[in-house]
Parts: structure tokens; C-alpha cells; sequence
């Protein structure tokens, strides 16, 4: 009765009331709106592959009927209001930009994002060759000049190359054998690449044979090719061939939404491990070789308490290589063969090579000091380094620095390995540490470290300075003098899953990233996670299955 005279009787109290309820109103349809609004859910993208220019498909749900704010990203790239083809509750589909990367896609609406599913740029992914007309086969017509040294520029003419390089390869076969090194665009060998003319560099492990193109099309007929070698040689002696197992494990998984990405190193390929064949992976990779790991998403929801497994298995051959020096004849190197893009590479500092460092610049200068030849620089490092320091007989665990080798004088081949090749480094000699496993005579494998160093003419001569300090081993043959030997020689039972550090890009800006120090492989990303996961990973150590 009071409530229905103050209502009549007073207009302030009325419109009190009114605004009270409009407060109320806004509460509760905020409240329920946000209770029962949907978050964004990606099921597929078709195709999960594709460069500039393709239209993808977005598959899911919770889209909504109208884009309005609504956008897709691809990493931290979002796609402009141009780039989407048509927009529905469950499909998007977008035109992807010219300038697209590698990396996670996700939706956002105003009910939130979704979790991300990996997309990755063709383009640098290798592709198989596809059976076509001779008529479009690539022509080397000739090859200018006909005889030249390992780093050498040829210049190859012909037609129907393609005019970009694209997974198209030149390809050097030595003389009496199928042995093939083919120039690498990681190692800068390629000059220049247009249909009609290739400029290339003669690349490491070339011998005197043939050499023809190789693209999408097929193979071009071969010219005979002569490597010089001014001062020395390397050769191909015996191969093995080995079956090699890998394994992770996901489990402990807490995980009401997310997606986990595995990048499980491919042992690399390389003119002394010249044949890498993946026979199987469980569960199916998104891609097999991306950037040589391959790539696995998962996704966590529904699975906690549940294990995922993941397994694969190599088939890989390696070679024993062997360098004969006239050391007398070589030379230092040129300011023509400094500005190659191989030099700098190799002779600058990274993450992992800390070549300008001052203790190791100090100790580089007072151990080369009586030299200018890069071959014997090379080599009194190399017998300082199992001369200074004591080698542990088993890796360690810890993700300490190498740069601890100085102070302590004792360490792991992984020490061993990365302060040689950042010696070398600092006296101006291209240097790469190789990561991977060394097999034994028993089959039993354990992850090592070596390390490489380069001279025009020859190429790239390996060095094992931890065997070289007799760190505990078994090879298949008997080895006279481990000390000399595995100064520029190495035996057919080094696995090598990495060149030098691999610096990976994070796909997922604010998730998790694990990374694994002192491992077979060089990289900076082993796994990354998304959404509320939670989770314990094991990565088995590689298993040899057997040799042939």
C-alpha cells in the first residue's frame, strides 16, 4: 500500500525505481549472456598446407552467422577484412596473404579465441616429383667451366630450369658409383637460378663425374664435371646403414581445452649421410619435414588422465670419410673468400657458438699464434683440447654453459665439441658443432657431439675432438690412434640430427615452450602448449633396431 502511494504520489521515487530496474535488467542479460555464450571451436583447416594467394577452409563451430569484429589470425598476423571469402556459424574461409608464415591459427569472436591449429607456409616444405611429359624434362646444354674446386662458382646453361629454384636441386655423381652431393641452399651454393642459367658452387663431397639439374619435372641429361682438388681430398669409404627408433610420450594430462606441438628432430642430410628415409610415424605427422623436424598438434581435450604416444623410424645411411691434406699448399683465405655468405655465416658468433667470447678470442689468438695456415690452426686446437682438458666418459644432464670447459678443464663431448668450433670461429675459420648419436659395436647409442670446419677446395672436414681425448667407445674396426685419426676422419657410426644451432620461431606467443639443452639435436623448440594444459613429456634418447 505504501510502495503504490510513494509510486503515485512522487515522481523522483518513480524514476528511482525505473532506473533501478534498468541496472537489474542490464545485470542479468550481461550475466546469462556471458554464461551461455560460446567460445570458438576449430575442427580441421583444409588445407593445413598452402602459400600466398589459396583459399583455406576453416571447419568448426561457434563462428557466429556475420564476421562483425570477429577475426583470424595466423601467428600474430591478422588476416584483413579483404582476405575472408565467406563466414559462417560453422565454415570460414580466407584468402591467404602473400607474405604468410608458418604458425598457429586461431578464431576470435567476442565470446574469446579459439585454440589454435597449426598451418605452415608451403613453400618451404619439400615436395615429391610428379611424372610428366619429357617434353618439359629440363636441357643442360653446358657447363662453364668444365673442371673447377669445392667452392668453386660454375655456371650451368640450358633450358626449362624453371626461373625459380623452388625444390629443384644441381646434382654432382661421382664417377663408377650412384654416390650423388647436391648444392644446398643452406650452405649458400646457389649463385643465381633463372630457366635458362644456374650459377652454382661446387659443393662439399663432390667428386670428378657428371652433373645435371633436377627439378619437379625430372632430370636433365648429365655433362661430365672434374673436381679439382688443389690441396687435398676427400673421400667416401665404407657405408652402414642403420634402422633408428624414436619415442615420445605425453601423458599425466590435466587439460579441460589445448593443443600440444611436438618438433621431433629428422636425422639431416648431408654428403656423408647421404640417404634419411622415415618408414613410420605414429600418429600421422601434420608435416614430415618442416625445417628438418616433424611437426605433431594434438589436442589435450578429452584425454586427461590418458597417455599419447609418439613413435618414429629412420632409416639412415652414413659413410666414413676420410681427408688427405698436402697441408704444406694451403692457404689462408682470401678477402674475395671472407665476403661469401658461407664465411660469415660460419665465422660469427650465435646462441650457441660464442666465438666472441674475450676469454676464447684471448685463448684462439695464443694457441694459432705461430700460423696463418687454417689447416694447421685447425689442428693445433685441435691437440690443445685433448692435450688441456680431461673428457666426463658420459654426457652430462645439466644445461650449463660450455664455456665452464675453461674454468673446470674437464667436461662432456658436447663442451668439447662447441668450444672447438668456437676456437676455430674466433681464429677466422668457418666452424659448425654437429649434434646427433654415436653408435657403438654393440648397437647401443648415446648422444654426441662433434664438429666440422671448412677449407675452400676441399669442403668440410670433420673433427672429433672428444674421441680425439679418448672418451670411452667401441667401433665396429679397431682404430690405431684415436688421437690423429679423428683429426679430419671420421668413421660410418656418427648420426648427425643437426648442423649448428636451429633457431625455431614460437607459434604460440603467450604458451608454453619446452626446450632440451644438451640433447641429439641443436634446437631451440621441442614442444610447445596452448590453452589450460597440464602435462608431463618423455623423449626416449634414438635406439638403433639394427644395421645392414
Amino acid at each position: 500500500m505504501l510502495f503504490s502511494i510513494l509510486f503515485r504520489k512522487y515522481p523522483l521515487f518513480r524514476t528511482a525505481i525505473y532506473a533501478v530496474l534498468v541496472v537489474v535488467s542490464v545485470f542479468l542479460i550481461s550475466f546469462f549472456t556471458t554464461k551461455t555464450r560460446k567460445i570458438p571451436v576449430i575442427h580441421a583447416l583444409n588445407p593445413a598446407i598452402g602459400v600466398g594467394g589459396d583459399t583455406v577452409s576453416i571447419l568448426g563451430e561457434n563462428f557466429g552467422q556475420e564476421r562483425g569484429t570477429s577475426f583470424v589470425e595466423i601467428g600474430t598476423n591478422r588476416i584483413t577484412a579483404s582476405g575472408y571469402v565467406f563466414w559462417s556459424d560453422s565454415e570460414i574461409k580466407i584468402v591467404l596473404p602473400q607474405n604468410v608464415q608458418d604458425g598457429f591459427l586461431s578464431v576470435s569472436t567476442q565470446s574469446g579465441k579459439s585454440v589454435p591449429l597449426f598451418f605452415a607456409n608451403a613453400a618451404g616444405i619439400p615436395v615429391p616429383s610428379k611424372s610428366v611429359s619429357r617434353a618439359v624434362l629440363p636441357a643442360l646444354f653446358a657447363v662453364s667451366p668444365t673442371s673447377a674446386a669445392v667452392g668453386s662458382v660454375v655456371v650451368l646453361s640450358g633450358e626449362r630450369f624453371g626461373s625459380v629454384r623452388g625444390n629443384s636441386l644441381v646434382v654432382f655423381r661421382e664417377d663408377g658409383t650412384e654416390n650423388e652431393c647436391f648444392a644446398l641452399e643452406s650452405e649458400s651454393d646457389y649463385e643465381s637460378w633463372s630457366d635458362g642459367e644456374i650459377r652454382v658452387r661446387v659443393p662439399d663431397g663432390a667428386n670428378s663425374g657428371t652433373v645435371f639439374v633436377r627439378t619437379e619435372s625430372g632430370e636433365s641429361i648429365a655433362q661430365k664435371f672434374s673436381v679439382l682438388h688443389p690441396y687435398g681430398k676427400k673421400t667416401f669409404l665404407s657405408s652402414q646403414t642403420y634402422s633408428i627408433q624414436l619415442e615420445e610420450n605425453i601423458e599425466e594430462i590435466s587439460a579441460s581445452s589445448g593443443n600440444i606441438t611436438l618438433r621431433v628432430p629428422r636425422p639431416d642430410i648431408s654428403s656423408s649421410q647421404p640417404a634419411v628415409l622415415l618408414n613410420e610415424s605414429t600418429p600421422e605427422p601434420i608435416i614430415a619435414d618442416f625445417k628438418n623436424t616433424i611437426v605433431y598438434t594434438v589436442s589435450l581435450s578429452g584425454k586427461s588422465g590418458k597417455k599419447v604416444d609418439f613413435l618414429q623410424n629412420f632409416v639412415v645411411t652414413r659413410r666414413e670419410v676420410k681427408t688427405e691434406i698436402e697441408k704444406q699448399k694451403v692457404r689462408a683465405f682470401s678477402a674475395k673468400e671472407k665476403a661469401r655468405p658461407l664465411y660469415k655465416k660460419y665465422t660469427s658468433p650465435d646462441a650457441l657458438v660464442l666465438s666472441d667470447n674475450t676469454a676464447i678470442v684471448s685463448l684462439s689468438q695464443e694457441i694459432t699464434s705461430t700460423t696463418k695456415n687454417p689447416y694447421e690452426q685447425a689442428r693445433l686446437l685441435y691437440e690443445y683440447m685433448i692435450s688441456s682438458f680431461s673428457i666426463l666418459t658420459s654426457p652430462k644432464s645439466t644445461g650449463e654453459s660450455a664455456l665452464e670447459l675453461l674454468s673446470k678443464k674437464s667436461g662432456d663431448a658436447y663442451d668439447f665439441a662447441v668450444i672447438y668450433a668456437s676456437l676455430l670461429r674466433a681464429a677466422g675459420i668457418p666452424s659448425v658443432p654437429v649434434s646427433g648419436i654415436l653408435i657403438d659395436s654393440s648397437l647401443k647409442a648415446q648422444n654426441h657431439w662433434w664438429t666440422e670446419f671448412y677449407l675452400e677446395g676441399i669442403g668440410w672436414i670433420p673433427a672429433d675432438p672428444a674421441l680425439g681425448a679418448s672418451l670411452p667407445y667401441t667401433p665396429f674396426r679397431e682404430i690405431e690412434n684415436a688421437r690423429t685419426f679423428y683429426f679430419g676422419n671420421l668413421d660410418a657410426q656418427h648420426i648427425s640430427f643437426g648442423r649448428g644451432f636451429s633457431s625455431m620461431k614460437s607459434s604460440m606467443p603467450e604458451g608454453k615452450i619446452v626446450r632440451r639443452p644438451r640433447s641429439f639435436s641443436f634446437q631451440s623448440i621441442w614442444e610447445e602448449a596452448e590453452g589450460n594444459v597440464n602435462y608431463s613429456s618423455l623423449w626416449s634418447d634414438p635406439v638403433v633396431l639394427g644395421v645392414y
